[in-house]
């Protein structure tokens, strides 16, 4: 699950996930405090990739990317070359196109708890980003 937020007058953006085991348990959850900027979908964006980066590097070979934004999977599939975004999704794009099995689902907000809590956390850390792993920590949702 991926979320992502805009403090609307402060300009701090901000972007969490969580990797879930098939049986609900952590395998890894991270937040992220991106600095400065406006309201775009760049902070959904960047949290997809870097789900799905760390997704990869766990060994994670067949993955669903859940997150409550539809514009933000719109974008995946239809930004070009032209668009302020692209690179981003280019990133993205190519770690779908690794050796897994990768899906993207829409889910309702009421679902994404657990993302939209650690996103929260992102605009209180230090910029960058903090890594939390625990693989018997269930998470409820």
């Amino acid at each position: 699950n991926i979320d992502g937020s805009v403090l609307t007058g402060f300009g701090s953006v901000a972007t969490g996930g969580v990797i879930r085991g098939d049986d609900g348990c952590l395998v890894q959850a991270f937040t992220a405090n991106l600095g400065d900027g406006s309201i775009t979908r760049a902070d959904q964006l960047t949290g997809i990739a870097m789900g799905l980066q760390r997704a990869w590097d766990e060994g994670i070979r067949k993955l669903e990317v859940q997150t409550d934004s539809n514009t933000t999977l719109e974008l995946i599939q239809t930004t070009t070359a032209q668009h302020p975004h692209y690179t981003i999704v280019s990133r993205i794009r190519s770690l779908v196109e690794k050796d897994w099995q990768v899906t993207t689902k829409h889910i309702f907000k009421e679902g994404n708890a657990v993302a939209d809590f650690l996103t929260s956390l992102g605009h209180e850390c230090e910029l960058g980003k903090d890594v939390i792993s625990h693989p018997c920590l269930k998470l409820n949702y």
